[in-house]
Order: C-alpha cells, then structure tokens, then sequence
C-alpha cells in the first residue's frame, strides 16, 4: 500500500516576509498556513514584528548609508538575516515601514483585549501588506 506523507519542511526564515514585500499573496498565506500547523499564532506573530523591527532599522541603516555589517556588528545579528533585512528595507521608505509597524501594534492590542482572534490578525495583516501599493 502507497502512503503519502504531507509536506512538513518548516518554513524558511524570512520566506513569509519575503512573500509580503513581493504582495504575492498566495505564497504569503501558504507559508501562514504551514506555520500555522507548527507553531501558535502568536509566536508567528512575534515573529513577524520582531523581522520589521529589523527591516525598520536597516532602513535606518540605509539611510545613512550603512551597509548589513552595521546590523551584524551593532545588533549581532547574523549575516544573512541582516542582509535579508537590508534586502527588505531597500523595498520600503522610512514612512512605510512606520506605518506597518504601527498597524502590527494596533493588531497586537486588539488580540490582547479579545477584539480579534489572533489567527484572523495574521490574516488581515497578510491580506493588508500583499494588497499594499498594488
């Protein structure tokens, strides 16, 4: 008898994000959806605030023309994280990057006083930032 087994390769480091800055929606939610088999959303959740948090300072970075050794020396970052987030920053502003993480703070406090689920949060957000700037 032939059995199939499901594909459980975890989800590559930055690949969910790496989805958003490319507004490929589809790839966005099926990384989500793996993850979401693996993890509990909140963890998902950090996990994306904390690689804008990232993204939010290699813009910085950038724009006092810094390179990803600055990210790796001064926030001891690793080097393909901080060449990821230096990647993710040169397809953002300042401002953008401002306002995603606000929105990550609104649905942050909107799961924590149980106005939204937090998987329906990852949802928005994932609609929110695929939709952007299309």
């Amino acid at each position: 008898m032939l059995q199939v087994t499901p594909f459980t390769a975890p989800v590559p480091s930055f690949a969910l994000l790496n989805a958003l800055r490319d507004h490929n929606a589809g790839a966005a939610f099926g990384y989500l959806r793996r993850e979401l088999d693996e993890k509990e959303p909140i963890l998902i959740f950090f996990n994306i605030v904390n690689q804008f948090r990232q993204v939010i300072l290699a813009r910085e970075i950038l724009d006092q023309g810094g390179r990803a050794e600055v990210l790796v020396r001064t926030l001891h970052m690793h080097p393909y994280a901080a060449e990821q987030a230096m990647k993710h920053a040169a397809s953002y502003t300042l401002v953008q990057l401002e306002a995603i993480y606000h929105r990550l703070l609104d649905l942050d406090e909107k799961v924590k006083t149980g106005q939204l689920n937090d998987e329906l949060a990852l949802d928005l957000l994932l609609e929110e930032l695929t939709n952007a700037s299309r």
